[in-house]
């Protein structure tokens, strides 16, 4: 399973890179806002495509600022989704949120109908595993009951 996970902190990648190597994901790293959009949009454009995308909300912007001018590192994250939103990619996507993120930030996460699932730090690989295999599976279509 092909994984963009666009984290800045190398200490979190070290971690857990080899760990989600080893149970089968192939892991592709992005630091920077910009460069994970080009990195989404070349993947939908040309392949090999990701599966799902593991997001730090909180990013630097780095030297190309093109879609991202005048955001803030803490709102970096959310640009990101937006513009998934906005071009229409369906990737499932696990937000990691920093330790004090409050209740809004987590809720306004899910009207982004591709994030499957949010995660705070610290986090333990189990977990972090967990909502990975979570936000892999298909989703069921919901059945109406006849009355």
């Amino acid at each position: 399973m092909r994984l963009l996970w666009i984290e800045d902190k190398e200490e979190h990648i070290g971690r857990f890179r080899d760990l989600l190597g080893s149970r089968g994901y192939e892991v592709v790293v992005c630091g920077l806002a910009e460069d994970a959009l080009a990195r989404i949009e070349h993947a939908v454009a040309e392949g090999p495509p990701f599966q799902l995308v593991l997001l730090d909300i909180m990013l630097p912007k780095g030297e190309g600022t093109r879609i991202t001018e005048g955001t803030r590192p803490e709102r970096m994250g959310i640009e990101i989704l937006e513009q998934m939103k906005r071009r229409n990619y369906a990737i499932p996507v696990v937000v990691v949120l920093t330790a004090i993120a409050d209740s809004a930030t987590l809720a306004s996460l899910y009207q982004y109908r591709f994030v499957k699932g949010v995660l705070k730090k610290p986090v333990r690989l189990d977990e972090l595993v967990e909502e990975l295999q979570k936000a892999a599976r298909p989703e069921e279509p919901h059945s109406e009951s006849m009355s």
